[in-house]
């Protein structure tokens, strides 16, 4: 069974494909009912109400530990064993594209807890971001190709969604939104039951010298219906 590895380039991202022995081996996603509360009492779990999302961001991820589909001998290694607190377990790293091993899906869905993985651009430099956004290429994925891809890659390893995390300045406000939000409209369009993407926009996402209304408009205008959830954050 091939190890788990992100996915760092525009050449990796068109020549992934799939790995059969790790797909037949996926948990499917539970589902739970009922939690237990403080008291000791079963209530009913609310499909409304507020969920928690955690992060595993250990040591740039990937480790010796995880991202093989075996029971580990490392030690230390790190674990979690709080999945009753928690609704999403987001794979993080600092790679471009972050695919959740299978060690950590299998985990998260015999808990019925649904696993994200994550879309990460901290420079404009990115060869994908600059593909994509910044100066198209002809002969590389636009932004519709690319949202096809990143949905494709959702379904084929079988997690739940996407974390988007923009850590750079939009090129152009309007046009870099609406293609940004193009893609969140594309991977909804795909059958499957709750899969939400978490589009994560900072201050420093806007560029420079743009007014607060036309930031504002973009984004709102922008954003599609359906399942997606916008955080706004400010580092001031």
């Amino acid at each position: 069974m091939r190890p788990a590895a992100p996915i760092r380039s525009l050449e990796e991202l068109r020549e992934w494909k799939p790995d059969p022995e790790t797909q037949s081996a996926v948990v499917p996603l539970q589902t739970c009912c009922y939690l237990l509360s403080d008291d000791g009492r079963f209530c009913e779990r609310s499909p409304h109400g507020s969920q928690v999302l955690y992060c595993h961001d250990m040591a740039g991820n990937y480790l010796e530990s995880d991202r093989f589909h075996a029971h580990t001998s490392i030690f230390p290694a790190f674990r979690f064993t709080r999945w009753h607190l928690i609704d999403i377990f987001v794979y993080f790293s600092h790679h471009t594209i972050t695919l959740p091993p299978i060690s950590w899906i299998n985990l998260a869905h015999r808990q019925a807890v649904r696993v994200y993985g994550t879309l990460i651009f901290e420079s404009v430099e990115d060869e994908i971001y600059k593909s994509v956004f910044w100066k198209p290429d002809p002969n590389s994925f636009d932004h519709i190709e690319f949202a096809n891809r990143l949905d494709l890659l959702r379904r084929t390893v079988c997690f739940e969604g996407w974390l988007l995390n923009f850590e750079v300045c939009f090129p152009e406000v309007s046009g870099f939104v609406a293609n940004c939000f193009s893609i969140l409209s594309i991977t909804q369009l795909r059958p499957r039951v709750d899969f939400i993407v978490i589009f994560v926009v900072t201050k420093c996402t806007y560029c420079r010298g743009t007014s607060e209304s036309l930031r504002q408009t973009c984004l709102i205008d922008a954003i599609p219906s359906g399942r997606t959830i916008v955080y706004r954050i400010s580092y001031d």
